[in-house]
């Protein structure tokens, strides 16, 4: 008779412990994995390193004394399309009330595939020589402060079956920066076939020294280890402290050397990457 009492009592506690599970939408198991996996405090003050990977574009500006007007092909002001990478170290100072504050330093390289078409585009005319090449990049650093506002959301791994905490951060930034842009383009095209040897040619090279200031806005998603996920978009505006133009042209004669203080349209750049928290 005892025995049955002890586990009466027993299966009694057990089924309480249940329906308390049931009534209150909570499982105890969960909660101990969410609160054991929290082992990093994302409202603290934090040292982090970023990497990105960025899609931009520049504007190449062979017009007027610069530009090309030939026969078979002409170049005039337009926008290259650049791809690259920015990797970042700073430290964020938790304000409290969920507000936290970030010191970047940022260098970043962005860049074309070295692009090449014979035959001048056209492969269906039988030329002698003809090719059209071009290619840029734009390399510099950048120092940024930016202010987001952090909250959480429990959410479960897609791979492991099991709860965790994942801190959202939408957060906007100010910048200012200096770099180079290089740009180049070179292009040949025999109109007639030897022996008259008859052709038309430009080669266009400009680099620019530059001051930009950007203005940002974005999210970072940090997982329970200091790992996060970010996502970004920059404006953008490049004051040019410095331009140089050298080429020649087969009709048009040689370019000029130097222009100074050129502003540009707006430019955005956008970010998809990564880092860690430490």
């Amino acid at each position: 008779m005892k025995q049955l009492i002890i586990l009466f009592i027993a299966l009694n506690g057990s089924f309480a412990l249940s329906q308390s599970e049931f009534l209150d939408g909570t499982d105890v198991k969960s909660e101990t994995k969410i609160e054991d996996s929290k082992t990093f405090n994302a409202r603290a003050s934090h040292w982090l390193t970023t990497f990105g990977f960025e899609y931009t574009s520049y504007e190449l500006l062979p017009e007027g004394d610069f530009g090309f007007a030939g026969n078979k092909k002409s170049f005039k002001k337009e926008n290259q399309s650049y791809v690259g990478a920015r990797l970042g170290f700073g430290g964020e100072i938790y304000l409290g009330a969920g507000f936290i504050t970030r010191t970047m330093l940022d260098g970043y390289f962005h860049g074309t595939l070295f692009d090449q078409v014979l035959n001048g585009g056209d492969e269906a005319e039988d030329v002698d020589f003809a090719f059209t090449k071009k290619n840029g990049q734009i390399y510099g650093l950048d120092i940024t402060q930016s202010l987001g506002w952090m909250f959480d959301m429990k959410t479960k791994n897609p791979f492991m079956d099991e709860w965790s905490y994942l801190t959202i951060e939408p957060f906007v930034e100010a910048g200012i920066g200096m770099g180079r842009a290089y740009s180049r383009i070179s292009y040949r095209y025999d109109t007639q076939p030897a022996p008259t040897g008859d052709y038309e040619r430009y080669k266009f090279r400009m680099t620019d020294e530059i001051m930009n200031t950007r203005l940002a806005g974005g999210v970072n998603f940090t997982g329970a280890k200091g790992f996060f996920f970010q996502l970004k978009a920059a404006m953008n505006t490049y004051v040019v402290s410095e331009r140089k133009i050298k080429g020649m042209s087969h009709n048009n004669g040689p370019f000029k050397d130097t222009e100074k203080n050129v502003k540009l349209d707006p430019i955005m750049v956008y970010t998809l990457g990564g880092g860690y928290k430490f």
